[in-house]
Parts: structure tokens; sequence; C-alpha cells
């Protein structure tokens, strides 16, 4: 990830080179962790989950020639991620990306989790100033 760059597009370009079954398989893990999160009260855990999901599930469709979604859609995913506290962030992914280690270097996979590790380190530093 550049310093000072956009970390969404650095996400957003990181699930561009995630294999189809990778997508798969984190789309899968993310909504087992919604469900889980949900139960134990997590509520604020969905709107997170909404913007993962919304990159995760534009990319898989673009792949397949099916229209994404519209940019107005877009436009309140993004407002969405800027109205989140870290807490929720950090509950939602934190699991996943302390694993991240175990994920080959360079490989899609780990280049996702990495993004989603400086972005919350980027978020961290910005709240300190």
């Amino acid at each position: 990830m550049v310093p000072g760059g956009d970390g969404m597009v650095d996400l957003t370009q990181a699930v561009q080179k995630l294999s189809d079954q990778e997508l798969q398989m984190i789309g899968a893990g993310m909504k087992a962790g919604k469900e889980v999160g949900e139960e134990n009260g997590h509520t604020s855990l969905s709107e997170w989950h909404a913007v993962i999901f919304s990159m995760l599930g534009a990319e898989y469709r673009q792949r397949r020639g099916k229209p994404t979604i519209d940019p107005a859609t877009e436009e309140s995913v993004r407002e969405a991620t800027a109205a989140l506290r870290m807490t929720e962030l950090d509950l939602l992914i934190g699991g996943l990306i302390a694993q991240r280690h175990q994920l080959p270097k360079g490989e899609p996979p780990r280049l996702f989790f990495d993004t989603l590790y400086m972005m919350l380190e980027n978020e961290k530093l910005d709240r300190m100033d």
C-alpha cells in the first residue's frame, strides 16, 4: 500500500487479484463471521460486511459479464465505510488478519489481508493525531 494512498483503491486492487475460488472462500468466511457476530449482538458489523461484500460481489459479477452495482450504491457504501468505528472493523477482520502470516507472501489472498491490515493501522494513526 502506498503511504498516503487511498485504502479503498488499494483494497479494490487486492480484490481484483483474487482468483474466483479465493473470492468465494473469503465471501463465505465473512458471511459466517457476520452470522456469528450478529448472534453475539454485534449488529454494526453488518455495515462493514456490506462494504466488503459489495466489493467482492461486484468483482465476481464483473468477471461473469453481469452488471455491477450502480454508482449511487457505491457512494452509499463509501459513506457507510467512513462512518464506521475502528472497533467494529477490528472485531470483524482481526482474526483473519492475525492469521495472514500463514498465507504465502505475494499471493492474492495475503495481499488482500495485508491491505486490510494497513487500512487498520492507518486509521489508528489518524485517530491518534
